[in-house]
């Protein structure tokens, strides 16, 4: 079993189904929140949050986007965690009603 502490990239290969692609990225603030780098399969939420994570499409670009993830910057990764702590769920529900109104 992998200690979360030893990683230095966030995986969220969730399925790009379209149960998938309904479901709200809290993981993923989760993740940034930690300072390290996320790279997710192509996930319509995340581009409406316009999250500072790598998107990929497959299997290449997700190897790719992993590769690129071990080369962000520290400054970088202390963007990431900033951007994670102004995530609320209320400011998230607030976006969303502004959405369909």
């Amino acid at each position: 079993m992998c200690c979360s502490s030893h990683c230095e990239v966030r995986l969220t290969p969730f399925s790009q189904s379209e149960l998938g692609q309904g479901i709200s990225p809290t993981k993923v603030y989760k993740y940034l929140a930690t300072g390290l780098p996320v790279v997710a399969l192509h996930w319509g939420e995340l581009e409406i949050e316009n999250l500072p994570v790598i998107l990929a499409i497959g299997e290449d670009e997700f190897s790719s986007g992993i590769e690129k993830a071990l080369h962000i910057t520290e400054s970088e990764k202390a963007d990431m965690g900033c951007y994670a702590i102004n995530f609320t769920r209320e400011r998230r529900l607030r976006k969303v009603f502004m959405q369909s109104a």
